[in-house]
């Protein structure tokens, strides 16, 4: 009884040394499995706002001209991972502090350019000011005699962070384009700097005449590149990859249709 109780011990101990042992192979190799899932789908998120006809949503569905080039560029990096939208503001902060954020449509600027990891440009882009066409009292020959009218702007878009850079100071303040909009046809603001396509295309969605307004200023300086930035901290494994996917889309008739529809 002796004997075998000592060798049941000694079983017991050997087996359960097995045991540990499996147990720390299989959640070493569980772990690297998991690591190696995360390096190979490249997790990341992709953050964005509703600017029509760039980016918007229709009844949950995300349409646009910028979606149709994200997608295939998701698409031919092999890539999946989430959009969201949010509002500017939001986005724009969540791009600057959270690494693997890529932002996008994001125009470049002398105020942005360190701040982000600029990659794969979409189509130029233009800025016009605009006002009631019925509104006779309105001169603007100068970009100095735009200074003294009330200017709607969307908060930390490009367009505000450009004319506060230029000494402008009578802002209204919103979240949206759309609310630039409503203020500009109510009478509440004289001026609106908008893209005209952009413009366009949102006043016809909310059911809005767009030969009620006419451009009064161009601004010159602000012509620049819409893009996809990433934050400045993100793996260049997944900066690598999505750029991979772009060069990719860059050459398809989709991306040159689009590019060519706004780069006039």
């Amino acid at each position: 009884m002796r004997k075998c109780s000592i060798r049941f011990i000694f079983l017991g101990e050997h087996t359960t040394k097995l045991l540990i042992l499996m147990a720390v192979w299989i959640l070493l190799s569980n772990s690297a499995k998991i690591y190696a899932g995360e390096i190979e789908e490249f997790p990341f998120l992709i953050v964005t706002t509703d600017e029509a006809p760039f980016q918007y949503r229709v009844n949950g569905t995300q349409r646009g001209d910028s979606i149709d080039i994200l997608r295939a560029i998701l698409k031919e990096a092999n890539i999946e991972t989430k959009i969201k939208f949010f509002p500017w503001a939001r986005a724009y902060a969540m791009a600057l502090k959270k690494k693997n954020v890529v932002i996008f449509s994001i125009s470049r600027s002398a105020t942005r350019e360190k701040l982000f990891n600029w990659c794969c440009p979409l189509y130029k882009i233009k800025f016009k000011l605009f006002k009631l066409k019925k509104n006779n009292r309105i001169h603007i020959k100068t970009l100095e005699d735009a200074k003294k009218y009330r200017i709607a702007v969307w908060r930390e878009d490009v367009r505000h962070q450009y004319l506060k850079t230029e000494g402008f100071s009578k802002f209204i303040v919103v979240n949206s384009d759309e609310q630039t909009i409503k203020l500009l046809m109510l009478g509440r603001t004289k001026v609106i700097p908008f893209n005209p396509s952009s413009l366009e295309f949102q006043m016809e969605k909310l059911g809005l005449d767009f030969n009620s307004v006419e451009p009064v200023w161009e601004l010159k300086k602000m012509e620049t590149y819409l893009y996809f930035a990433f934050n400045k901290d993100s793996d260049t494994k997944v900066v690598e990859k999505f750029v991979y996917g772009y060069s990719r889309v860059k050459n398809s008739k989709l991306y040159k249709d689009i590019y060519n529809r706004y780069d006039k």
